[in-house]
């Protein structure tokens, strides 16, 4: 499994592994290697390790520190993947934490909350009611 974007660096990538043919297999080890760059901009040495997935522990995280950024991520399974679930990424598009923008978008439940909020207000101000 090959996860990048597009070119695009990130800070942190969060996911679930189950690995194995089976439903509900989870057991196994994972070799994973991961593609930064430097505070610098310049790429880094790869990291490689081993991520031993089981029952209780199949949670991956992987942060970048120090003003490092990750351009890819690699995970191989020998016995295969059965699924990967919640897959997140964040910090994408950045090349260093300090030029990373956060933005927000409002839930839908607030942009519901508006979008009867305010009409409700002016209906209430033309009546007099506020």
């Amino acid at each position: 499994m090959y996860i990048a974007l597009d070119g695009a660096d990130y800070y942190d990538i969060i996911l679930n592994l189950f690995l194995g043919s089976c439903r509900g297999c989870i057991d196994g080890d994972a070799t994973v290697t991961v593609n930064a760059l430097g505070s610098n901009g310049l790429p880094e040495v790869p990291s490689v390790f081993t991520y031993t997935v089981g029952n209780g522990r199949n949670s991956l995280t992987i942060v970048a520190t120090d003003g490092e950024s990750i351009m890819s991520t690699t995970i191989d399974a020998p016995g295969g993947f059965h699924d990967l679930r919640q897959p997140r990424i964040s910090g994408a598009g950045a090349n260093s934490r300090a030029e990373a923008v956060a933005s927000t978008v409002p839930e839908p439940a607030m942009i519901t909350l508006l979008g009867l909020g305010v009409p409700g207000m002016a209906l209430l101000r033309k009546f007099g009611k506020v």
